[in-house]
């Protein structure tokens, strides 16, 4: 046989053999999540009584890369990073550890309540493993102090790791930093915000007549760092002070019912900005009025009274305050002058403008975990 004749026979085999490697490939079936966590709560808890850390992180990042979204991975790789003698923090976390703490000790009394018939049965058995590997740790002398934070928090034996955090941030250092790293992100990144609004309503010149009203509202929009932006609703209510006169068909009718509201957009800029509080300018336009009758003096046809409103176009502006007493949870103080110019053409004076201070209570969506 010649030689070219064998060196295209072995090329065509070696190509055959490459074909059906990867062909096997191709037609390998990768497990499920469901699959590899079924065997995994088995094998890991087996690898752990055989103290075999290598194949356990073999294991652990194995699971991670068949389910990425599966917060007991963090956990596991949290307590083989603690059994290490050499790795005694984790190096590769961030400001959402906590959070993912924060979740684990909220589900610990729903698991032990309802156990099983809430999680499927392998996670089930993991997250008991998770308790009874972290126990076993705290056994150990060697465990610093935030070691320690971890364990307690994964055994079970502290309900609310941020509260504690908060509560002890020189005990706890450097987990004390992510926590606080947390709350920076928290507040620097664009969210979702609402609030619930209790203020007052004090009017000007002519229109003083009215007298002051207290004022109930809510307030949702979202933010970045520095920029807020909501659509508010507030409800003005209390019978005016004093009566007025409203002309109606050729008639002049003296009344002191006020219900009034206000909806519109409201621009926060905030020129100064920290963790912990923040101060701004803040600038609104919207719709301005009160009825001046109750709406089933409509419904009964009570044409005399109609229109039952008056309004005002009302442009507004002044300063906000805000403090975050969580990352998220916000009380708020803001004042502003608006500009309105309530017609009430044949009645009495209602020229003037009013002045409002309102408290806020309110909260800034999460970002993600």
């Amino acid at each position: 046989m010649k030689i070219s004749t064998i060196c295209t026979f072995l090329l065509l085999f070696t190509f055959q053999l490459r074909a059906q490697t990867v062909e096997e490939l191709l037609s390998q079936k990768k497990p499920t999540c469901r699959e590899v966590l079924i065997n995994a709560s088995s094998v890991i808890p087996d690898l752990y009584r055989q103290h075999s850390l290598d194949s356990l992180e073999k294991a652990i990042t194995f699971i991670d890369a068949s389910c990425p979204e599966v917060q007991e991975v963090f956990y596991l790789r949290t307590l083989l990073n603690i059994e290490r003698p050499s790795i005694l923090m984790p190096k590769t976390i961030d400001s959402n550890f906590i959070d993912k703490l924060n979740s684990y000790a909220l589900m610990l009394p729903l698991l032990k309540k309802q156990g099983a018939q809430v999680y499927n049965a392998y996670e089930y058995k993991l997250i008991l493993f998770i308790q009874q590997w972290a126990t076993d740790l705290l056994k150990k002398k060697r465990l610093s102090s935030d070691e320690t934070f971890l364990c307690d928090v994964l055994a079970g034996n502290i309900k609310s790791p941020e509260r504690e955090l908060r509560a002890n941030k020189e005990k706890y250092p450097q987990l004390y930093a992510l926590l606080k790293q947390g709350d920076i992100n928290d507040r620097n990144s664009s969210s979702f915000t609402s609030a619930f609004i209790i203020g007052a309503w004090k009017p000007t010149s002519d229109l003083k007549v009215l007298g002051t009203h207290p004022s109930l509202g809510i307030s949702f929009g979202g933010r970045s760092k520095t920029d807020e932006l909501d659509l508010t609703l507030q409800f003005k209510f209390i019978n005016s002070k004093n009566s007025y006169d409203i002309l109606r068909q050729n008639t002049i009718y003296n009344i002191d019912h006020f219900f009034g509201g206000y909806i519109g957009l409201d621009y926060s800029k905030y020129f100064i900005h920290k963790t912990s509080y923040e101060l701004g300018w803040l600038a609104g336009a919207g719709y301005d009025g009160f009825d001046v009758a109750n709406s089933s003096d409509y419904n009964t046809n009570n044409d005399y009274l109609k229109p039952l409103s008056i309004n005002s176009f009302n442009i507004n502006t002044g300063l906000r305050f805000n403090y975050f007493f969580k990352s998220r949870s916000f009380i708020a103080l803001q004042s502003r002058y608006n500009f309105i110019n309530y017609g009430n053409k044949g009645g009495t004076s209602l020229h003037g403008d009013a002045v409002t201070i309102d408290f806020l209570i309110g909260i800034n969506s999460r970002r993600y975990y």
